[in-house]
């Protein structure tokens, strides 16, 4: 039996900063608007993000060093639309109601990892909850409509239109279809598909699942940021992340169990321009060469911070001292995690997917931030085309799709989604799910190998292949799977093609980067039956230059 169908202008997927700018933007412009929330954002977690406000900066040097933190990888256009951006963005939130100054009017501002000068504006370590807090207090102004704990399950289309939505209300399992006339897609990226990360549960791959089962392609899915120092001992505070600006600002060591110092430094003995991604490699090196701690982690000794600078992270004392800790007397141990996909769903510059009606943003989509995110970065790309999202969503809406055509058309659309497959045990779920996040970590991870790549890719595929047999629809548990698989085998299939690295993409058997040949990205769709097909697309080019499998390497 066919759900009831509710209708909305715009329905936007994901509750982070990159949704919640999404629904309110459009309800600014006179949309009605629903919002699906699936569970915690991990915006929740941003302790800072960048604006070019000192007089030495500007959008300009905040657009070079985000292309050169993303080792020249990013689409351009996109990259500057971000840092142009995001002056006028943030200007429009203090005007707003957005406050983060401090009691003497002026902003606090560090120096992050990948910028050469200070600009990741923040507030203590509270900046994610106080812009959160703000977003949603603009959609209860609007009475935008707001549905938690409900996954969206398929984006519905008609005539290559996106014309709504298929979703699950997870409290009371039944099935909600949403028919709308624009679709925005923010529900992040996959970094908890990896053994251990950084995301809020949940978080494994369904914006790149749902985007590409509508009909879009997905794009740099090789390139994973890890966050280098995440909590590994003890439990309580296993997975949380210590801000980065604490060695890069303050002065905090990272050493090995043999008290050696392990991170790189700049020519100037700073940490100017250093990326997490060098310093996440020079850990992982550390650990696989058996120089870690107890618990598989390396030291990070803040007892030399002094105290006040210390007193500026008050929700990680407050973390540490849960947990027995002590930062002023003890050295925490810390390991890299994986925290962001830069890849994702391309997009245009407003913010479009290729799919009429369905545009995304935030960690959904990908190019903007090349193979490497620059520190504080993820603000400025959730909130400045969130907001892009959002407006494109509303221009779309009113002539979107003929009324005359639906109903009868959208029960058929939706009457497909609902195939039921043999399934498979709870046992067999999480197996799997076990298998793809072993996977991921050991041989898609910090540092990979061409071997151990091929290896993972040909197990990964019969994972994919073995979800699509057991799950051939949407309904649950077959979305989260369906989605966990094909972005696990996205992510080793274009790691092992790309024959460099580049960025956050390590390879032992190509340690050095290969402008010559691989400057572009690896571009996915799907064909019938759930078949991944891959083109290569030149750095720049709108059109594929390359359509054959597999994509050509050095050695060609």
């Amino acid at each position: 039996m066919l759900p009831e169908v509710e209708k909305a202008d715009v329905v936007v997927l994901g509750g982070g900063l990159a949704g919640m700018m999404a629904a309110w933007s459009a309800a600014e412009m006179g949309r009605q608007v629903t919002l699906l929330v699936r569970g915690r954002p991990n915006a929740s977690e941003v302790v800072g993000f960048n604006v070019p406000l000192l007089p030495e900066d500007g959008p300009d040097v905040l657009f070079a060093d985000s292309l050169l933190a993303g080792d020249f990888a990013a689409n351009p256009h996109l990259a500057a639309v971000m840092a142009y951006g995001i002056p006028s963005t943030f200007r429009y939130l203090e005007e707003k109601g957005l406050r983060l100054r401090r009691g003497d009017g002026t902003y606090g501002v560090r120096l992050a990892a990948d910028s050469r000068v200070p600009r990741t504006v923040y507030y203590l370590d509270e900046t994610g909850p106080l812009v959160l807090h703000f977003l949603r207090e603009r959609l209860r102004d609007h009475r935008i409509a707001w549905r938690e704990k409900t996954e969206a399950l398929a984006i519905v289309t008609l005539d290559g239109r996106a014309a709504g939505v298929l979703a699950h209300d997870l409290q009371s399992g039944r099935l909600i279809a949403l028919e709308a006339n624009a679709v925005v897609l923010t529900t992040g990226g996959a970094a908890g598909a990896y053994r251990f990360n950084t995301n809020a549960e949940g978080i494994l791959g369904d914006s790149y699942g749902l985007a590409l089962e509508a009909g879009a392609e997905v794009l740099d899915m090789e390139y994973v940021q890890f966050e280098p120092f995440i909590f590994v001992h003890p439990p309580q505070v296993r997975g949380y992340a210590v801000p980065t600006t604490l060695v890069t600002n303050e002065g905090g060591r990272v050493e090995n169990r043999l008290g050696e110092e392990c991170l790189p430094r700049a020519t100037d003995g700073t940490f100017r321009g250093v990326t997490k991604a060098a310093m996440s490699r020079a850990m992982f090196t550390e650990l696989r060469a058996g120089r870690g701690r107890e618990h598989g982690g390396v030291s990070l000794d803040l007892r030399h911070v002094p105290e006040k600078a210390l007193a500026g992270y008050p929700r990680l004392l407050n973390a540490c001292r849960r947990a027995g800790l002590d930062p002023h007397l003890d050295r925490l141990e810390v390991a890299p995690a994986a925290h962001h996909f830069m890849g994702g769903v391309r997009i245009g510059l407003d913010a479009c997917t290729g799919i009429p009606g369905l545009f995304a943003a935030g960690e959904a989509a990908g190019g903007v931030h090349g193979a490497n995110r620059m520190a504080g970065n993820s603000g400025p790309d959730t909130l400045v085309f969130g907001r892009i999202a959002g407006q494109s969503a509303a221009q779309w809406a009113p002539g979107a799709l003929d009324a005359r055509r639906r109903g009868t058309d959208f029960a058929a659309a939706l009457a497909s989604l609902l195939r039921e497959g043999r399934g498979m045990s709870r046992e067999r779920q999480a197996a799997l799910e076990n298998e793809v996040g072993r996977l991921l970590w050991e041989q898609a991870g910090v540092i990979r190998d061409g071997p151990e790549l091929k290896d993972a890719t040909v197990r990964l595929e019969a994972l994919y292949e073995e979800v699509l047999a057991a799950y051939p629809g949407v309904l649950p548990p077959g979305r989260c799977l369906r989605s966990l698989a094909m972005t696990a085998l996205l992510v080793a299939q274009g790691a092992a093609y790309r024959c460099e690295s580049r960025g956050a993409h390590f390879r032992l058997d190509y340690p050095r980067r290969d402008d010559r040949a691989f400057l572009g990205s690896i571009v996915f769709r799907l064909a019938s039956g759930g078949r991944i097909e891959q083109y290569w697309l030149a750095l720049g080019a709108t059109e594929p230059v390359l359509r054959s499998s597999p994509l050509r390497t050095v050695e060609e």
